[in-house]
This record gives structure tokens, sequence and C-alpha cells, in this order.
């Protein structure tokens, strides 16, 4: 997880103990926008997965730390975003090969009252951060809002040329907030 920012950098800490093979997966900064503005980033990188159980057990367990993080923490001035590795119920198309847990944590960000910034921005859109080799779309990377700074979205787009230059494989998310 890498988080960049414009403005100063206050704190930066993670989640996981430096032990924890989840440790570079979940970064969280303190970013000072203005002298009264301050808003947490957090970003995750969820693991993928495939049908083995030591994969499909590393995301679960992953999952469910970050469920209880998101529960149990601060839920103001702070945005959450990153490559997640899940997908919305409402997803288009719907792919079968998605567990309940992982349509379900998206749902956890909804019941935290968390706002989706790209469809409050674009609610007709339907986007892809991620295609594979059989050209097949998913909207893997996203954008959480906390509630208080939902007013202050003014764009959230994906920029593809990440992925069709071949930087990474994933198109990068970029939120703009007024301050």
């Amino acid at each position: 997880v890498i988080i960049i920012s414009k403005y100063p950098i206050l704190t930066s800490t993670g989640f996981f103990p430096e032990t924890s093979i989840y440790f570079s997966r979940q970064a969280e900064t303190s970013i000072k926008l203005s002298e009264k503005k301050t808003i947490d980033v957090v970003g995750l990188y969820v693991p993928s997965r495939d049908r083995s159980e030591r994969k499909i057990l590393r995301k679960k367990n992953y999952i469910d730390e970050m469920e209880r993080y998101i529960r149990e923490s601060s839920k103001t001035n702070r945005i959450i975003l990153g490559d997640l590795n899940i997908l919305e119920r409402e997803h288009v198309p719907h792919y079968s090969t998605f567990y309940e847990w992982e349509y379900h944590f998206y749902d956890v960000f909804m019941e935290a009252g968390y706002v989706d910034a790209f469809q409050y921005v674009h609610p007709a859109v339907q986007e892809y951060s991620w295609v594979g080799r059989t050209q097949n779309g998913y909207r893997y990377d996203y954008c959480f809002v906390s509630p208080d700074l939902r007013e202050n979205i003014s764009e959230c787009q994906y920029i593809h040329e990440t992925r069709m230059m071949r930087i990474t494989d994933h198109s990068a998310i970029v939120i703009e907030i007024a301050v």
C-alpha cells in the first residue's frame, strides 16, 4: 500500500504488527489539509485468492480483521481506499465465483455509514478497474468516504492509463475532496 499526498502527512501507522503476513497490506496516514482540517487516509490491499484453501483462508482472515477495524475505529474525517479484491452485490456482470463473505465486506462499509465515492459521483456508470485475460471486467478498487465528508466529494474517477500502459494491472482510483 502506498499513499501519496501533496499535503503534509502528520502520522503514518498500521493496523497489523510488523510480524503479521498482512503488515504491508494496510496503512493509515493522518494528512493536514489546512490549519483546521485533518483527514485520515487508510489504504488497503486485500489479498487475492484462487480456489486453494490456503488462499481462501488468507483472504477471509484479512477481511475479518478489517471488518473489525472498520466497525471499531473512528468513522469521521476518513477515506478508506485501495484494491479490495471484492465486488458489490449489484456488480454487472454478476460473477458466481465470489463467496458471500466477499460481497458482505462491501456491505460492511455501507452499514458503517461510508459512501462509495465513485458511485456517489457517477451513480449510473458501471466502471471496471481490473480486466482479466478473458476481457471480463471487475471493479476491485474502491474509495469509501466517511459520512461527514460526503458533501466534500467533488470528483472520483478511475485512471485507466495505469492499466493500459501496463504500469500495473489495475486502474488507479483518484478522489478529489473540497477542503
